[in-house]
């Protein structure tokens, strides 16, 4: 099997990663991240920590056409809040 652009030891070093437990994280678009820390700039004090608060925020403030797009903006607005209120 021919691997491009990616080398086979940082395959082999994922699937341990997912073998033991520890986390790979996620490949996000970069419109999404875009988005979700502009929404959260702007509007700091609409979002928490809780999901579906969030999603129903970013389906106020943003015109986002798809529910699965909204979903991934609401996940990332999540997972930016937490991180930074570390």
């Amino acid at each position: 099997m021919e691997i491009t652009g990616i080398s086979k030891i940082h395959i082999y070093d994922i699937q341990l990663r997912q073998q033991y437990g520890e986390s790979v994280g996620k490949i996000r678009p970069t419109y999404i991240k875009r988005i979700a820390e502009d929404l959260v700039k702007k509007f700091p004090d609409k979002f928490t920590n809780d999901f579906a608060h969030n999603k129903k925020t970013v389906d106020e403030l943003a015109d986002v056409y798809t529910v699965k797009m909204r979903n991934r903006i609401a996940g990332y607005v999540t997972r930016y809040v937490k991180k930074s209120a570390k």
